[in-house]
């Protein structure tokens, strides 16, 4: 970076920036170039007070975006009325996730013989969590909805002799294929469609 790079061109940088990025990620970008300017150019653009007061204009009428939620009463909706020939895997998706608080990885390596039917409860083994620790769960029918006929058609739908629990769910039956993470993640994004 040449020396005669001032705060002026770093302003106009920002400037154009701010057009099509939100305040959050100019901040981003300003902490990215900090970072790279100090390490290989031994230069301190935190002294830069006009840079920061514009971003710190940008920042203050902005509202980020809040995430879409499902409240208690949409699942409800979704175990009791979506279709289960379409459905069926995001529902059991849905309450493993309920009921354990599991992760997307740790339902994405969820193997069969991790869940235990007793009748009238479930019990699943949660062997690979993120913090090392092993985790146990049950999963037993509720007021507002019956959860354990739900797992047991998708477990009756399973091909013999795969050890991932989740497979693709096609048609009314299940496949071979294991699902992946990216699937799993855009089941709840499902259950809001309905």
């Amino acid at each position: 970076m040449p020396k005669d790079v001032t705060e002026t061109v770093f302003l106009a940088y920002f400037q154009e920036l701010s057009e099509t990025y939100s305040p959050n990620s100019s901040w981003t970008k300003w902490s990215m170039l900090k970072s790279m300017v100090t390490i290989h150019e031994k230069r301190d653009i935190t002294k830069f007070n006009e840079l920061q007061a514009f971003l710190k204009r940008k920042s203050k009428s902005y509202k980020p975006k809040k995430s879409a939620v499902l409240s208690p009463k949409d699942v409800i909706r979704f175990l009791k009325d979506a279709p289960n020939d379409i459905h069926l895997l995001h529902k059991v998706v849905l309450i493993m996730g309920y009921f354990g608080g599991c992760r997307s990885q740790e339902l994405l390596n969820m193997k069969i013989s991790d869940i235990e039917d007793r009748d009238s409860v479930m019990v699943v083994n949660v062997p690979e969590s993120k913090t090392g620790v092993s985790k146990k769960f049950t999963v037993v029918d509720e007021k507002e909805f019956s959860a354990l006929p739900l797992l047991r058609l998708y477990m009756s739908l399973r091909p013999k002799g795969i050890e991932r629990f989740f497979l693709s769910f096609r048609q009314n039956k299940c496949t071979s294929q294991p699902i992946g993470k990216n699937i799993l993640g855009k089941s709840p994004a499902k259950s809001q469609c309905i």
